[in-house]
């Protein structure tokens, strides 16, 4: 079993990657960081005489399967990048809406303009944006993810080389955090069973199979309910200027148009 893992991992490498690459983006981790995961990400595969790729059953599409514990190990590795996130006793006090707000800010190191576009596309019900304003200028201020010491002064010519890969970078990084609030608007569109539909479907990884018997749908209609909803997605997509590739841009590993 162990050669046929090993066989399974080096045909599958190139989509390893892709999967790799294309959470690293919906998060905004480009360079280094990009690549220590990237790494990691085939150590785990290949730890253990590949345990993990030995527990795949078929039972989903291995691209799901590979996605799912590809995501998993990503919010494994910000943890011991960032340190595990918590809410502020303020963010606690003011509710769900505040401690969202403060894990936008802080955690996923969204703009206060962005973090407000995205609660207001996710909540139909929230509040105007001066009343979010005001709640993120009751929050704590966010601490910056990472520390440099007196070594890191000493690169500072070091990085003024790499200044204009650090802009594309940027750029690259604004480039998906719109795509990922106009996605998320998009979805908010949705009638309530769709959206869970797609949540369960592309977010948290769910086969047709098991999304059919947990809400009483027939698994033949819901195939043809999901490409429709795709559809709808990307057309409101590209009406909102966003390219219809935005999908796999985010991490989201539909099927293709």
């Amino acid at each position: 079993m162990s050669d046929s893992a090993e066989q399974l991992f080096l045909a599958q490498l190139s989509l390893i990657e892709r999967i790799a690459e294309s959470i690293c983006r919906r998060h905004a981790c480009f360079g280094p960081d990009a690549e220590d995961f990237a790494s990691g990400v085939k150590l785990k595969l290949m730890a253990d005489d590949y345990a993990v790729l030995r527990k795949f059953d078929g039972r989903s599409k291995l691209t799901t399967y590979l996605t799912t514990v590809i995501a998993n190990h990503f919010r494994d590795f910000r943890i011991r990048m960032w340190g595990k996130w918590r809410p502020s006793a303020t963010a606690k006090r003011r509710g769900t809406l505040a401690i969202e707000l403060e894990r936008l800010l802080s955690r996923d190191g969204h703009s206060l303009d962005e973090a407000v576009e995205i609660l207001r596309s996710r909540h139909r019900d929230a509040p105007p944006r001066e009343a979010l304003y005001e709640l993120a200028a009751e929050l704590p201020p966010k601490a910056p993810r990472r520390f440099e010491g007196e070594e890191g002064l000493e690169d500072v010519a070091d990085e003024n080389e790499h200044a204009d890969v650090r802009v594309e970078e940027r750029e690259r990084a604004e480039t998906m955090k719109r795509a990922h609030t106009a996605l998320a608007r998009a979805i908010a569109d949705l009638d309530g069973e769709d959206r869970l539909i797609v949540k369960m479907r592309f977010e948290d990884g769910f086969t047709v199979a098991l999304i059919a018997r947990q809400l009483a749908i027939r698994q033949r209609l819901l195939y043809s309910r999901i490409e429709k909803l795709l559809k709808t997605l990307r057309e409101r997509l590209e009406a909102a200027g966003v390219g219809v590739d935005v999908l796999e841009a985010v991490g989201w590993e539909g099927p293709a148009p």
